[in-house]
């Protein structure tokens, strides 16, 4: 059952649910997860309608936020085919003060024979010229389970998105988002948690929401035989006998049946049935 608990905390003076911090957000049969949600930093940059962010396109380092710490700084291994964009983040990720660009690569091949455990998180683009990022973060995911990574991609659909999360990533941006969120992103994702745009995240919502409704609604094959046997015209005992139940399974299965076909009787289910094409009269 997915379980999607959102709990916002107000900046002072700001509105709920800019950068906010969810506390939870979990999936249990999400197939092939290896990011965990339990520490998802929504972003906030400009929701749909407002003015969009500047783009990640400056080389300038000078206008990123250096943060000192005493910390070991974060090992970046970057990979992005353009080329103008790929120095301009090597740039201003350098400029940060705790990131260091270990590699800078444009392949997925490159980037392959670029790991080792030196490295602290990667990022890393959907499109690149020989096999495609979401691959990418499988193979990294196999052979470094724990090794964080971030998409940084002009794709916001929602099926890049969900099967980036399903490949493993940690981290979700597009190449919309500003500079400073870019930053924000990697020293989350890097530091053992999880980031989302604020533009990504109702995507997320919304797949796991539809995932509950058709697991909720799928038929087993037992309600299959049920249904035909209904379109059929059969009693509940005889239904009971031809398919070797007790009639008061027959009637828990009906109850269950009537429930997914949203009707609340036997002449309503059977036109459901039909309608649907569930199941045919013989």
């Amino acid at each position: 059952m997915a379980i999607v608990t959102v709990a916002c905390k107000r900046r002072p003076g700001g509105k709920p649910g800019v950068g906010a911090k969810v506390e939870r957000l979990t999936q249990s049969d999400w197939p092939s997860r290896t990011t965990r949600f339990d520490q998802v930093v929504i972003g906030s940059e400009s929701l749909p309608g407002n003015s969009p962010p500047n783009m990640i396109t400056s080389s300038d380092s000078s206008q990123a936020v250096r943060k000192p710490s005493n910390e070991r700084k974060i090992s970046v291994l970057l990979v992005e085919d353009h080329q103008v964009l790929r120095d301009s983040l090597t740039v201003l990720l350098k400029g940060a003060g705790d990131i260091v660009v270990q590699d800078a690569v444009a392949t997925a091949g490159e980037a392959l024979q670029k790991l080792s455990r030196d490295i602290d998180l990667v990022i890393l683009d959907i499109s690149l010229p020989d096999r495609d990022g979401i691959w990418l973060t499988r193979k990294i995911k196999a052979l470094y389970p724990s090794l964080p990574v971030l998409v940084l991609t002009m794709h916001e659909g929602e099926n890049f998105v969900i099967s980036a999360l399903e490949a493993g990533v940690d981290g979700y941006l597009t190449k919309w988002a500003g500079q400073q969120e870019l930053l924000r992103a990697i020293r989350a994702v890097a530091r053992d948690g999880s980031y989302l745009q604020t533009r990504i995240a109702p995507l997320v919502v919304q797949a796991l929401r539809r995932r509950e409704a058709r697991r909720r609604t799928a038929f087993s094959d037992r309600e299959h035989q049920i249904a035909k046997c209904l379109v059929n015209g059969l009693s509940n005992s005889e239904i009971a006998e031809r398919i070797r139940l007790s009639v008061s399974t027959v009637k828990s299965d009906l109850r269950s049946l009537y429930s997914k076909l949203e009707v609340s009787g036997r002449s309503e289910a059977v036109a459901a049935v039909v309608e649907k094409g569930i199941a045919h009269r013989d």
